[in-house]
């Protein structure tokens, strides 16, 4: 499933017009290095990306998201920095909360 997701994942932030450089799928959430240009809102891309792939994981999978109790993976909650201002105890702190 994960090569299926990234692919999405590619597809979205092609024709949202932003560039995922790099991403990880952990456990239970997901790490992207996101490149975008100042005219775009970073929110509005990470929403998209949520709301996009909620849909292509449900239209694709869901029996195995209802099975793995999956479901829930998607959240309203995200966190968004640039690279070089936050520490790994600041993100690691958000990822706790």
């Amino acid at each position: 499933m994960a090569p299926d997701l990234f692919r999405a994942m590619t597809e979205i932030s092609q024709s949202g017009g932003f560039h995922i450089e790099r991403m990880s799928l952990l456990h239970d959430h997901i790490h992207a290095l996101v490149k975008l240009t100042p005219s775009l809102c970073i929110r509005d891309c990470v929403e998209d990306l949520m709301n996009k792939t909620w849909r292509f994981m449900m239209d694709r999978y869901e029996g195995v998201l209802k099975n793995t109790g999956a479901y829930n993976v998607w959240t309203q909650s995200f966190y968004v920095s640039t690279v070089g201002h936050s520490t790994t105890a600041q993100v690691k702190s958000f990822l706790s909360n």
